[in-house]
């Protein structure tokens, strides 16, 4: 499983209260998809199954608007490694 399905199956699985929600790789998550402490529980997930860490002047819609902008974040930290 690559890391957007990860992620996809992270977010549908373990944060989502609607199940029907739709959820691509490019649906906008900040926009009331998510709230702040689904978005801590995502922080932790990339850290933990991805061994990256989002910092602080990283927290933007350029690298958490959408599962596949968190997927390039993480495909570009462990490429770095």
């Amino acid at each position: 499983m690559g890391a957007g399905e990860a992620i996809l199956d992270f977010i549908r699985t373990e944060l989502m209260v609607d199940p029907d929600a739709h959820l691509e790789l490019d649906t906008p998550l900040l926009q009331g998809l998510l709230d702040s402490s689904d978005l801590l529980r995502l922080l932790s997930f990339l850290q933990e199954d991805f061994g990256v860490e989002i910092e602080y002047e990283e927290l933007t819609t350029d690298v958490l608007g959408s599962v596949r902008a968190i997927e390039r974040f993480v495909e570009r930290e462990t490429s770095r490694r």
